[in-house]
């Protein structure tokens, strides 16, 4: 899963790391809790917070790959 800053004006390329967060999709109920209190991610995570989670995501990975 890839988060890009969203104070970034332009989109960012790969090379440009410090706007880019990756997050293994094993890791990612965590580091969503971690974030839940930082002011970038707070929106982000009270709208996606009952939808963005490991198994909702293992679902949806499910249903492409059927």
């Amino acid at each position: 899963v890839t988060f890009i800053q969203p104070d970034f004006q332009t989109v960012p390329q790969l090379n440009e790391v410090e706007f880019i967060t990756r997050v293994s999709i094993n890791d990612f109920d965590k580091f969503l809790e971690e974030e839940k209190i930082t002011e970038i991610s707070k929106s982000v995570y009270n709208n996606f917070r009952d939808k963005v989670k490991k198994s909702n995501l293992d679902e949806f990975y499910k249903t492409l790959s059927s």
